[in-house]
C-alpha cells in the first residue's frame, strides 16, 4: 500500500514543477538575447541608411552628368583652335597686298626679274634718270612699296647702274605710256627714264576748298596753277612750316593751326604739319602721302565715286581726278577741282 500511495505521492508532487521552470528559463534565455540584438540593429541601421543614401545618390549623379557633357564640349573646341590656327598665321604672314593668290614677295621678284631683262640690252650705258612704273590695279600698286624700291635699287647696282640706283623711282596707278614694257602679266609696266626723255607735258590748273565744313584753310581756296608759279610740288599741312623731322617745309596748302572755332580747330588737328603733297608730272596732279600723313593711323585718303582709297606708304603718287576728295587725318576733307 505504501508503494502505491507512494507513486500517487510522486505523480502529484509539486516539486518537480519548479525543475521544468528551471528548464524552460534556461532554453528560452539563449533565445531572447539571440533575437533582440539581431531585431534593434534593423531599425537602427534602416534610418540611417536612408539619409546617407540619398545624399549619395545625388552626389553621384550630379559629377556622372557633368563629366558626361563637359569631355565631349572639352574635346571639340582643342580641335577647331587647331585648325583655324593655321589660316590666321597665314593671314599674318601675307599680311602685305594680296592678289589673284599671289603674295606681294612673288610679285615683287617677278617685277624685278623682268626688269632686269628690259635692262640687259642696255648695259654698259648710264645715263638714266631713273624708271616709272604704272599699273593698272590698285591691290597690285600697293605691293610697289618701300621694300620693292629697296629690293630694285640694290638690283641696279649689282647691275652697275649707278644712275637708276640713284635716280627717281615713280609709281603711277594709270593706263601705260606708250614707250613702257610690260613687267608683270601685263598690268605692271615699266619705262626707263633717260635724260633725253620728257615725260613731265604742261600740267592743268586746279582749285583745292574745303568740303562741306570739314576742317578749315588759311584762306578760303588756292589755286594750284603751274604756268605761273612753276611749282611741281604742293605740299599740304597744318600751318604754314613745318620742321618735322628736322626737315624744314614750307606748306603750299595750309590748314588752319589756329581757327577761332573749337569744333574746328579741333577737326584740324588731326593733320600733321608734313601730310601730303600734290605732285605735278605727266599731264596731270598727283596725290602723296608723308611720313606724317601715315603714321599713328591717321592714313591719308581719297574717295572718288563714294569709294575710299588709303595711301599708306609714301612711296607712291595717285592720280587726281576732277571732283575727287582728299581725307586728312580722319577728320579734314579738301575738295580737288580741275579748272582747265
Amino acid at each position: 500500500m505504501s508503494s502505491f500511495f507512494d507513486k500517487i505521492k510522486k505523480f502529484l508532487n509539486p516539486i518537480d514543477e519548479p525543475d521544468m521552470e528551471q528548464n524552460t528559463a534556461k532554453v528560452e534565455t539563449p533565445e531572447k538575447p539571440v533575437a533582440e540584438p539581431v531585431e534593434k540593429p534593423k531599425k537602427d541601421d534602416l534610418e540611417p541608411t536612408k539619409e546617407q543614401s540619398e545624399p549619395e545618390q545625388v552626389t553621384a549623379t550630379e559629377p556622372e552628368e557633368k563629366s558626361g557633357v563637359e569631355v565631349p564640349e572639352k574635346d571639340t573646341p582643342e580641335q577647331p583652335p587647331s585648325t583655324t590656327e593655321t589660316p590666321s598665321e597665314q593671314k599674318q604672314q601675307s599680311a602685305e597686298p594680296k592678289t589673284d593668290e599671289v603674295s606681294a614677295p612673288q610679285i615683287r621678284a617677278e617685277v624685278i626679274k623682268n626688269v632686269t631683262l628690259l635692262l640687259k640690252p642696255l648695259l654698259g650705258k648710264d645715263d638714266f634718270k631713273g624708271i616709272a612704273f604704272y599699273v593698272t590695279q590698285h591691290n597690285y600698286a600697293l605691293t610697289l612699296d618701300k621694300e620693292f624700291e629697296k629690293l630694285l635699287r640694290i638690283q641696279f647696282d649689282d647691275m652697275g647702274f649707278k644712275s637708276l640706283g640713284n635716280g627717281k623711282i615713280e609709281v603711277f596707278e594709270r593706263p601705260s605710256s606708250a614707250d613702257a614694257h610690260s613687267v608683270y602679266r601685263d598690268i605692271i609696266f615699266a619705262e626707263i627714264v633717260t635724260k633725253e626723255s620728257n615725260i613731265h607735258h604742261a600740267p592743268r590748273k586746279a582749285r583745292i576748298t574745303i568740303f562741306r565744313g570739314k576742317g578749315s584753310l588759311k584762306q578760303e581756296e588756292y589755286i594750284l596753277d603751274t604756268a605761273v608759279d612753276n611749282k611741281k610740288v604742293y605740299c599740304i599741312g597744318r600751318g604754314e612750316i613745318s620742321t618735322k623731322g628736322g626737315v624744314f617745309r614750307d606748306n603750299d596748302i595750309v590748314i588752319n593751326e589756329a581757327d577761332p572755332n573749337p569744333a574746328i580747330a579741333d577737326l584740324n588737328n588731326y593733320v600733321s604739319s608734313s601730310h601730303a603733297n600734290i605732285e605735278v608730272h605727266d599731264g596731270g596732279f598727283y596725290l602723296k602721302a608723308m611720313q606724317g600723313g601715315i603714321a599713328n593711323g591717321n592714313a591719308t585718303k581719297y574717295i572718288r565715286d563714294g569709294k575710299v582709297f588709303k595711301l599708306e606708304t609714301d612711296s607712291m603718287s595717285y592720280p587726281l581726278k576732277d571732283g575727287d576728295l582728299i581725307e586728312l587725318g580722319r577728320k579734314v576733307l579738301l575738295k580737288f577741282e580741275i579748272l582747265m
